[in-house]
């Protein structure tokens, strides 16, 4: 009789981890499948700090955003302020862009190049911005 409540016990505590190893195999397997399917919450865009190079003549509240890029062009180097280089720009580009009081957007690029993708990224993305506003690409050496 006793050997019969030793394999009792042993399996109703086999059932019970048996239990909860299903459970955490099917959390584990929904919070894959959220993130394999797209589902995320929406990342904040990043915004840039703006510094005032030169005062207008008039009181104006308008602006001409600057936004500089130097050095390689690649999507696998860091970014100030985001992931990527690449990310860093199309950020700068979209915070210009929205911004009802940037009149224009002069990019500021010294550069030998880059990697085709990372470069056409930014091309859709300075695209992208002047057609609501006029991009002036001002290229140093």
């Amino acid at each position: 009789m006793a050997g019969n409540r030793k394999l009792g016990c042993l399996s109703i505590f086999l059932f019970v981890a048996l239990c909860a190893s299903l459970f955490m195999n099917f959390v584990l397997m929904m919070s894959a499948f959220q993130r394999w399917s797209g589902i995320r919450e929406a990342e904040p865009i990043p915004r840039f700090r703006e510094i005032l190079l030169q005062r207008g003549t008039r009181a104006s509240l308008d602006k001409i955003a600057v936004i500089t890029m130097r050095g390689l062009i690649s999507s696998s180097l860091p970014g100030s302020v985001t992931d990527t280089m690449v990310d860093d720009m199309r950020a700068a580009l979209q915070q210009a862009r929205e911004d009802s009081r940037v009149k224009a957007i002069v990019l500021v690029i010294d550069s030998p190049g880059g990697e085709v993708t990372a470069s056409d990224a930014i091309y859709s993305a300075v695209v992208k911005a002047g057609a609501r506003k006029p991009v002036v690409v001002y290229m140093e050496s």
